[in-house]
C-alpha cells in the first residue's frame, strides 16, 4: 500500500528457483494476518545447485507484488580440532583428531574429506594428508617429528570444504620438571604498601617434599621497562615449606594499569639437592581502589522512553565477588541497592535520552568504599524498541518468555528468532500501553545460540530494533564414567581402564570417545586446553571469550552446573551472562527486503532520471540569456555613443554597493566575501527581507513597466529583447532549481560558479544601461533601469523561495545550523574535558545535547 499500511487477507507463496534456470519449487503457500504479516516456515529442499533465488509472490485486491532474493543453498560445518598434548620433541608423534558437526543441526559429518595441513615454526607445509569423517563426524591422523626439524610454534590446520579449523602447538627440545611449586599468600589482591605474606610448597611428583631445597624470590613491577622491588633468598624445610614476607612499593605506575588494577610479578626458583633447578612466576593484583565496579546496560546501549536494566557488578580486584551497599547518582536522581553475595545488583532507569552520567559509591561490610564514574549512551531515534528476554541460557523443552518495551504505547512489534544465519521463527507482537509479550517453547532445532531480533517498522520506513543473544543448551546430555582397575600403577604396568557412555536416562549409548594420556609433569611447562567440546559448538566464536564476567561464573559452569540447592546461585549466573551477552556485538538480519520501499526508490529513481534530464536541458540556458543581456546592453550604449563611459561608471557603482555589503557585521561562522555575506542576510536576515522585498520587487515592476513603455513607443528593439529575455530567466531559473533539488543533484563548482556570475551580469547590464540613460539626460529612464536591476537581482531569487518554500526554507535551515555547530560544538568539547576528573568520560556538550533533543522532538 502506498503509505505502508498492512494489508490482511493477502495470499503468499514462497518458492525457490535456481539462477541458472529452470523450474521453481514451492516452499510455503497461506494468507497474511489482520496485522499483514503470516509466519513462514519450510524445509530446504536437497538441490546440487548451490545457486537459488527464494521468491515470494503475494495477490490481494490492491494486486501483484513479487520479491525476488538470491540465495546459496548449502551444509556448513564446524570442525573442532584437538592433538593429544600441547608440547612436543623431535621424534614424537602428534595425535591429531578433528571432530566436524553440521552447523544448524550439530549431527556428525560423516563420510566427508576432511585435508589435514601441518606448517612448521618458518610456515613450511611439512605435513598434508586428507582422511574421510567417520560416521560420528571424526577424522584422525598422527604426524612424526623427524628427530632434526625446526622447533618453533607449528600451526595445524583441518578444513572441511569452506570451513577451517586452527590449532597451534609448540616443538621444542624440553626436560620434564621433577618436582611442582606451589605459592600461597595470605591476601588474594594488595593495595601499594601492604606487607605480603606468605609460603611456598615445593614436592616431587611421586609426593616426597623437597628437602633443604634453595629459593630464589624477585617481585619485579614495570615502569618504563620492568623495575626489581624485592629479592628473597631461603631455604625449604622438612615439609619442602619456604615462608617469606616482604612490603609491596608505594606506588605503581598508571600506564601499568588496567580498569584500575596493576600486576606486581613474584618470580620464584627452587633448587634441590641434587641442583635441580625448577622455575615459576606468580602475579598479585594492586589496586588502589579495593572495590572495582562495573555499569552495563542490558540493551548494551540506553534506550530512552522505556525501562532500561542497569547491571550494577562489585567485585575486588581478583575478580571475587563484593557484596556492598550501592548508591548511584544519575544526574539528579539517587538510587540505592544492594549488589548481594555475589556482587550483582540491577538499576531499573527510564531515561528521557539516549545518554545518562552515573556516579556509583560502594561499600562493603568491612568498611572499604570505591567511586565510579560511568558515561552511558545511546543513539538518537524517533522510536525505541527494546526487548528483555526472562533468562540467559534455557535448555531444549523449557519455556522462554519474551518482554518487549517500546517508548511509543500501541503499534505492532515483530519477533524474529536466528539460529546459525537462518530464521527459524517469526511472529507479530501487538503492542499496548508499551509493552507485548511472547512465549516461546524451545525445540530441539533451537539449540546453540540464538539471535532474538524485536523491532517496528515505523512509517517512514525505518526500523526501530533491538537485538539479543541467549543460549540453548540440549537436555539430552551424555554421561561419561570412568574407572581403573587399580588406584595405583608400578613403571612398566598395565592399566585397565573402561568408560561407560549413557544418555540422560542412565541407559547405555554407543559412541565415539577421544582419550589423552599424558604426564602431569608436561603440563607444569604448558597448559592444556582439553577442548570443551561442548561449548565451541553451543556458542558462536565471538562468545567463547565474553567482554565480562564475574570471577568462578565462566561459561562452562553456567551451561553444565544447575544449583538449584541454591536459587540465589542460580540468579547471580543468569544476570552474570546477561551483562556478557548485553555487550555482545549487534547482529543484523541476513536476509532481508522489503518491495514497498523498492518501489518508493525505483520511483524515486525514475524521477530524478527525469529531472536531471530537465536540468541539462535548462541549464545552457541560464547561461546563454544572461549573456544576451548583456551583448544587447553593450549594443545599445555604443549606439548612444556612451559606452565606455557608462562602464566606467557602472562599475564603479558595483563596487561601492560590493563595499557597503562587506561592512554590514555578521557572525565569525560565515566568511568574509560578499557572498557569505549575502548569504547570511539571505537566511539570517529574512526579517528585513520580509519589507525590503517586496518594496524593491513593486517598485522594479514599475521600472520594468516605464522601460516596456518606452521599448513600445520609442521604438528601442534591444531594450524590447532584453526585457523578454529577463522574463524567460525569471521563469527558467526557478524550474532549475526545484529541478536540481528533486533531481538530488549539486551542480559542479565550476559550473556553479558560471551561473552565479550569469545571474549576477543581469542586473548588472541594467545598472550599466541606466548608466547610459543617465549620459544622455534621461533621467526618468535612468531610475526606471535602477529599479529594474534591482527586480531583477531579487526576483530570481524570491520566486523560487514563493514556489517551493519547504525544500529551499530546510536548505538554508539546515545550511545555518551546520554552519552553526561547526563553531560551537569544537569549542564546547575543549572545554569539557578541562573541567571533569582524570579518566572521567565526558559528559554530552551541551550543544550537541539540545541541538540532538530538538532533533528528537520534531522526529516525534
Amino acid at each position: 500500500v502506498r503509505d505502508a499500511s498492512p494489508v490482511a487477507g493477502a495470499a503468499l507463496k514462497v518458492s525457490m528457483r535456481p539462477q541458472s534456470g529452470g523450474r521453481a519449487v514451492v516452499l510455503f503457500e497461506g494468507t497474511t494476518d489482520e496485522h499483514g504479516t503470516a509466519d513462514i516456515s519450510f524445509q530446504v529442499p536437497e538441490t546440487e545447485d548451490p545457486a537459488q533465488n527464494l521468491v515470494i509472490e503475494t495477490r490481494s485486491d490492491l494486486g501483484h507484488d513479487e520479491l525476488e532474493r538470491p540465495v546459496t543453498v548449502k551444509r556448513d560445518y564446524k570442525v573442532l580440532l584437538t592433538t593429544d598434548k600441547p608440547l612436543y620433541q623431535p621424534g614424537q608423534t602428534i595425535h591429531i583428531r578433528a571432530l566436524a558437526l553440521g552447523a544448524f543441526d550439530l549431527h556428525p559429518a560423516g563420510g566427508q574429506p576432511v585435508e589435514f595441513v601441518v606448517a612448521d615454526g618458518k610456515g613450511n607445509k611439512v605435513f598434508r594428508k586428507t582422511v574421510t569423517t567417520s560416521q560420528y563426524g571424526i577424522a584422525a591422523v598422527d604426524f612424526v617429528l623427524a628427530d632434526e626439524v625446526n622447533t618453533g610454534r607449528y600451526k595445524i590446520s583441518a578444513e572441511l570444504g569452506k570451513t577451517s579449523s586452527e590449532r597451534t602447538v609448540t616443538v621444542q627440545h624440553y626436560v620434564l620438571p621433577k618436582f611442582k611449586i606451589d605459592v600461597e599468600t595470605d591476601k588474594s589482591f594488595y593495595r601499594p604498601g601492604d606487607l605480603v605474606s606468605g609460603k611456598l610448597t615445593a614436592y616431587y611428583f611421586f609426593g616426597k617434599p623437597v628437602e633443604e631445597g634453595q629459593v630464589t624470590i624477585e617481585g619485579y613491577t614495570f615502569d618504563i621497562e620492568r623495575q626489581q622491588a624485592v629479592a628473597l633468598q631461603g631455604e625449604t624445610d622438612e615439609e619442602g615449606v619456604f615462608e617469606f614476607e616482604f612490603t609491596l612499593p608505594d606506588y605503581f605506575v598508571a600506564g601499568g594499569l588496567e580498569g584500575g588494577i596493576s600486576q606486581f610479578i613474584m618470580e620464584i626458583a627452587v633448587q634441590d639437592q641434587a641442583e635441580h633447578i625448577e622455575r615459576t612466576a606468580l602475579s598479585l593484583p594492586v589496586a588502589q581502589e579495593s572495590i572495582i565496579i562495573e555499569a552495563v546496560p542490558e540493551s548494551g546501549e540506553l534506550k530512552p522512553g522505556v525501562e532500561n536494566i542497569i547491571y550494577i557488578a562489585t567485585v575486588y580486584p581478583d575478580g571475587a565477588p563484593a557484596q556492598c551497599e550501592v548508591t548511584v547518582d544519575a544526574e539528579g536522581q539517587t538510587f540505592r541497592l544492594t549488589t548481594g553475595e555475589y556482587g550483582l545488583g540491577e538499576l531499573r532507569l527510564t531515561p528521557d535520552r539516549p545518554y545518562v552520567y552515573l556516579v556509583i559509591t560502594a561499600r562493603d561490610e568491612m568498611g572499604h568504599t570505591a567511586t565510579m564514574e560511568r558515561y552511558l549512551e545511546g543513539r538518537w531515534e524517533n522510536e525505541y524498541v527494546l526487548l528483555r528476554p526472562e533468562r540467559a541460557s534455557y535448555q531444549v523443552g523449557q519455556t522462554m518468555h519474551l518482554e518487549v518495551f517500546t517508548s511509543v504505547p500501541v503499534g505492532t512489534a515483530y519477533l524474529d528468532i536466528v539460529r546459525e544465519g537462518q530464521t527459524i521463527s517469526t511472529r507479530s507482537l501487538e503492542v499496548k500501553e508499551g509493552r507485548a509479550e511472547a512465549d516461546v517453547d524451545l525445540t530441539a532445532d533451537m539449540f546453540g545460540t540464538l539471535e532474538l531480533h524485536a523491532y517496528k517498522i515505523l512509517h517512514t520506513g525505518h526500523i526501530a530494533r533491538d537485538t539479543r543473544l541467549v543460549i540453548v543448551d540440549a537436555a539430552n546430555d551424555l554421561s561419561l564414567a570412568i574407572t581403573g582397575d587399580q588406584d595405583t600403577y608400578l613403571p612398566g604396568g598395565t592399566a585397565a581402564i573402561s568408560f561407560q557412555v549413557s544418555d540422560a536416562g542412565g541407559q547405555p549409548v554407543p559412541a565415539a570417545i577421544g582419550v589423552s594420556v599424558v604426564d602431569e609433569a608436561l603440563f607444569a611447562l604448558a597448559e592444556q586446553d582439553p577442548g570443551f567440546a561442548k561449548i565451541y559448538f553451543l556458542l558462536e566464536k565471538e562468545l567463547q571469550q565474553p567482554r565480562y564476567q564475574i570471577k568462578g561464573f565462566t561459561w562452562g559452569q553456567v551451561l553444565r552446573e544447575e544449583p538449584t540447592r541454591s536459587p540465589e546461585l542460580v540468579r547471580a549466573q543468569d544476570t552474570s551472562a546477561k551483562a556478557a551477552l548485553a555487550l555482545a556485538a549487534e547482529r543484523s538480519f541476513t536476509l532481508g527486503g522489503n518491495s514497498h520501499d523498492e518501489k518508493v526508490r525505483q520511483v524515486q529513481e525514475r524521477q530524478a532520471r527525469y529531472f536531471k534530464a530537465v536540468t541539462r536541458s535548462i541549464f545552457p540556458f541560464t547561461l546563454i540569456i544572461p549573456l544576451g543581456i548583456v551583448l544587447l546592453t553593450l549594443f545599445s550604449l555604443r549606439r548612444d555613443r556612451v559606452a565606455g563611459l557608462s562602464l566606467l561608471v557602472g562599475l564603479l557603482l558595483l563596487l561601492m554597493l560590493s563595499c557597503g555589503l562587506m561592512s554590514i557585521p555578521t557572525p565569525n561562522w560565515y566568511g568574509p566575501s560578499p557572498l557569505d555575506k549575502l548569504g547570511y542576510l539571505l537566511s539570517e536576515g529574512g526579517e528585513g527581507l520580509l519589507w525590503v522585498a517586496p518594496v524593491v520587487l513593486l517598485s522594479g515592476l514599475v521600472g520594468l513597466i516605464v522601460l516596456a513603455v518606452y521599448a513600445v513607443r520609442r521604438p528601442d528593439r534591444p531594450l524590447g529583447w532584453k526585457l523578454l529575455l529577463l522574463l524567460a530567466y525569471i521563469v527558467l531559473l526557478p524550474l532549475l532549481i526545484y529541478a536540481l533539488i528533486r533531481a538530488g543533484q549539486e551542480p559542479d563548482e565550476g559550473w556553479a560558479i558560471a551561473g552565479l556570475i550569469a545571474y549576477l551580469l543581469i542586473p548588472a547590464s541594467f545598472v550599466v544601461r541606466g548608466v547610459g540613460f543617465g549620459m544622455k539626460r534621461r533621467v526618468g529612464m535612468a531610475v526606471a533601469a535602477f529599479l529594474a536591476a534591482g527586480f531583477s537581482f531579487f526576483a530570481p531569487m524570491i520566486v523560487p523561495v514563493l514556489l517551493i518554500t519547504p525544500v529551499v526554507g530546510g536548505v538554508f535551515s539546515g545550511m545555518t545550523s551546520d554552519l552553526k555547530m561547526r563553531q560551537a560544538v569544537p569549542m564546547v568539547e575543549m572545554a569539557a574535558p578541562m573541567a571533569a576528573p582524570a579518566g572521567t568520560p565526558a559528559p554530552m556538550p551541551t550543544a550537541v545535547a539540545e541541538e540532538k533533543e530538538a532533533g528528537a522532538r520534531a522526529g516525534a
